[in-house]
């Protein structure tokens, strides 16, 4: 008595050696682009990740220096009991 499912109601990407026929498919299309489809890409990715850091520098990291400088003070007043300099009394 065998378990098996038959094939006919397995979905063809799960039959053995479908994935792999299908992966040998893809490998080869994706080689039949060229170099120059190849340089594009790489390019394109180049200006999305240059875009990317100039986003992230301007609108997410230099916003929150100042805010990050003032709580590094008062953690440091905070531990060692002292005002932050620049600051008359510590408000904690």
């Amino acid at each position: 008595m065998s378990s098996a499912v038959p094939v006919k109601t397995v979905p063809t990407v799960l039959v053995t050696g479908a994935g792999k026929r299908l992966g040998r498919a893809i490998a080869l299309g994706l080689a039949a682009a060229g170099w120059r489809v190849f340089a594009a890409n790489a390019a394109l990715w180049a200006v999305i990740l240059a875009v990317k850091g100039v986003f992230d520098y301007f609108v997410i990291i230099r916003p929150l220096v100042e805010p990050v400088r003032a709580a590094r003070l008062r953690c440091a007043a905070l531990r060692t009991g002292r005002p932050p300099e620049g600051e008359r009394f510590a408000v904690f």
